[in-house]
């Protein structure tokens, strides 16, 4: 599929106006997400790395985030324009002045998110939303034409440290010493067994009270 723009020129002969077109084709970029890992513990690095194929023109670049189900809106974390400028959304940029979100434009068409001290909070659906670019038009009306548009989406579980320690209070408890209890052996129960039936001695432990 082409498309085109076109602008109104004057020729020198007689300064009547022209039409001069610009084509270009279609964008086949796609794109791909990956993550230092799908599980993490709560206070460690979550990273992703945004890989951009098949480029032609210039890209910008926006993260979102939205919860595992995807029930509302996506939440922008930052965005990066063409000329790589990195812009944090009004919901994490206390947290990037604080070091920790940081967005970078690694290569021309690579891009990263890094979330330190990872919080429950962010737990959910990321994802990678790349547009291309081309100038269309003559000077000196030039202007940016968007061409193309792909994203990719990566999931991340965090992990909370009191779920990780939460001990077996059944482990825990203080014991005395073993008690002896005469059973049958079948399982009576303490009752007198059958005649013809042995006993066994056996050790039950007692908590403290």
């Amino acid at each position: 599929m082409l498309l085109h723009s076109w602008v109104p020129t004057l020729t020198q002969a007689n300064l009547c106006p022209s039409i001069s077109f610009v084509f270009f084709s279609e964008s086949n970029i796609t794109v791909s997400l990956s993550s230092n890992s799908t599980e993490v513990i709560e206070g460690d690095v979550i990273h992703f790395s945004c890989s951009v194929y098949t480029t032609t023109g210039p890209l910008s670049v926006v993260w979102q985030w939205t919860d595992k189900q995807a029930a509302g809106p996506g939440l922008e974390v930052a965005t990066i324009d063409r000329e790589g400028t990195v812009w944090h959304s009004a919901s994490y940029r206390e947290r990037s002045s604080y070091g920790e979100i940081r967005v970078e434009k690694v290569r021309a068409d690579t891009f990263s998110l890094s979330l330190y001290n990872a919080l429950p909070g962010d737990e959910g659906q990321y994802s990678c939303t790349a547009t291309e670019w081309l100038q269309a038009g003559t000077e000196p009306e030039l202007s940016w034409e968007k061409i193309g548009e792909r994203s990719a989406t990566k999931t991340v579980t965090v992990k909370t440290v009191g779920k990780l320690l939460q001990p077996n209070l059944t482990l825990l408890l203080p014991f005395r010493k073993f008690s002896r209890k005469v059973v049958e052996r079948g399982g009576c129960g303490g009752c007198t067994p059958p005649a013809g039936r042995s006993k066994q001695l056996i050790n039950i432990i007692v908590p403290f009270k």
